[in-house]
């Protein structure tokens, strides 16, 4: 039969009892607790590192693109970059460019200044040389120089234009135009 002490022997054993299992549970729970955080971390990890490697494959992409675009066109840019001793090629298509539009000119170069950039394989030093145009032509024949002009396969910059009409009717009869601008060369290396 039952007995205050057999019942509170079997109440003990009943806590003890549930408090192992209580006890158990919340160690289940905090180690699944752990587990489930760290496998949280490691997706957003995943993640993260997913969108990083998107990104770069973007910017792979993107670069692969110009340099397709570009591919070849190096030597094409080092031709557009004379040498800073070797101006002649440069006052013949001028002289060329005069000549197609009825131009009469003068060329005068200042000396060359160093930029202090390295550009090429093998490295050169970029120059640039201030010129001066002198012109005669009427408004017609100097516009079509300058457009002739723009088109030349250099590295050229024009700063100023001045003109000066020596008739009443203006630039549309002969003028005299000054140009400054600057050509940009490599070093001779």
């Amino acid at each position: 039969m039952f007995t205050k002490k057999s019942l509170w022997i079997q109440l003990s054993e009943d806590a003890a009892e549930i408090a192992v299992a209580v006890v158990a549970s919340v160690l289940v729970i905090v180690f699944l607790s752990n587990k489930i955080g760290a496998a949280s971390d490691a997706v957003v990890e995943s993640r993260r590192l997913s969108q990083a490697l998107k990104d770069r494959t973007a910017v792979v992409s993107e670069l692969t693109e110009q340099y397709r675009r570009i591919k070849g066109k190096d030597a094409l840019i080092e031709s557009a970059l004379i040498y800073s001793s070797n101006t002649l090629e440069f006052v013949t298509a001028l002289e060329s460019v005069a000549a197609k539009n009825n131009v009469s000119m003068a060329v005068r170069f200042e000396t060359p200044s160093e930029l202090g950039i390295e550009i090429g394989n093998p490295p050169h030093s970029l120059s640039e040389i201030n010129f001066s145009l002198s012109l005669q032509g009427n408004v017609f024949t100097v516009l079509g120089f300058l457009k002739d002009v723009e088109r030349l396969p250099y590295f050229t910059k024009i700063r100023s234009i001045a003109l000066s009409s020596q008739t009443q009717e203006g630039w549309q009869n002969t003028s005299n135009v000054a140009v400054q601008g600057k050509i940009y060369t490599r070093s001779d290396n």
